[in-house]
């Protein structure tokens, strides 16, 4: 089953109290708020530093030894969070190239 949100729930890191959202992907999104209200904990200290936690857990022991020592966000649960990188593909890129003929 494909999954299409991001799903947050509990999220308490710095001024965040408990916040639950779904957030769709394969959309832009907009994080507006005034001064305080959590608009940097929720995008930078919650979901950017989940996802760099995970592709860190993801490398090998040897590699984990030379990077710092990283918190996760306190939050309940994270869900369906996708990677910051595009996977390797077996097929070639194909590029399309515009062909025009001139007539002389």
């Amino acid at each position: 089953m494909l999954t299409r949100e991001l799903i947050i729930e509990g999220a308490r890191q710095n001024n965040l109290k408990n916040l639950n959202l779904r957030l769709p992907h394969n959309k832009i999104i907009a994080i507006t708020g005034v001064s305080g209200s959590g608009k940097s904990s929720l995008a930078f200290d919650t979901i950017f530093a989940e996802g760099q936690w995970r592709f860190i857990e993801s490398l090998s022991t040897y590699a984990r030894l030379f990077l710092e020592k990283l918190d996760r966000p306190d939050v309940d649960s994270i869900r369906n969070i996708r990677s910051g990188h595009r996977p390797r593909t077996e097929e070639p890129c194909q590029r399309s190239t515009f062909y025009r003929r001139h007539s002389h």
